[in-house]
């Protein structure tokens, strides 16, 4: 998803004058999508950092592009599993970048290379953790929110948006959001932060 953003906004001219005018429209730093490497995962951590830093950017910008392309990349990007990842990414990649930076010199003293592995791993095993993933939760609900993608629960159906103006509510919507927010929180966790951890 993170490549083919990355193209569609770089390949066309048209696009691309798109996506700068909506960045300053929207007051953000214009800022360029980054493309992925294979190889160096640096590039990744900056593809996934220049998404989040553009995401109303880029979630207006193929609003008003009417190709399926378009249509096709807001609708992957406005998933909250796709957000969510972002998120988890941009928190993992975050721990690894300092030791990928250090490993690239020219010349790299060994010991301090384990001893800066060790002290990687170590502080991922602590991300493996109940509150990292109640905060990566809460963090793409505030992303959802700011940029009104729909929240679903684990039942695949959309919880009802917090925003009720001008109207009086005299009884319950449903199910708490803690009972729905922990069971997506917890579904997450184990489907999709856990196994990114144990695989890196």
């Amino acid at each position: 998803m993170l490549e083919s953003l990355h193209s569609f906004f770089s390949v066309s001219l048209v696009n691309h004058h798109k996506f700068v005018d909506t960045q300053k429209k929207l007051g953000l730093q214009p800022r360029e999508l980054v493309q992925l490497s294979t190889t160096r995962w640096a590039c990744q951590l900056h593809s996934v950092t220049a998404v989040i830093d553009n995401f109303p950017a880029i979630i207006e910008c193929l609003s008003t592009i009417k190709t399926p392309t378009a249509v096709g990349l807001r609708a992957k990007l406005s998933k909250f599993s796709s957000v969510y990842l972002l998120m988890v990414f941009h928190t993992l990649l975050s721990v690894t970048a300092g030791l990928h930076r250090y490993l690239q010199k020219e010349t790299i003293d060994i010991a301090q290379a384990v001893a800066y592995k060790n002290a990687v791993t170590d502080t991922m095993k602590q991300k493996r953790s109940d509150t990292t993933a109640a905060d990566l939760y809460s963090r793409t609900i505030a992303m959802c929110e700011a940029n009104q993608i729909a929240v679903e629960s684990s039942s695949g159906q959309r919880r009802k948006t917090k925003r009720m103006n001008e109207y009086v509510v005299e009884s319950t919507c449903g199910a708490s959001s803690e009972t729905c927010g922990s069971s997506e929180s917890e579904d997450l966790k184990r489907k999709l932060l856990f196994p990114c951890l144990d695989r890196m």
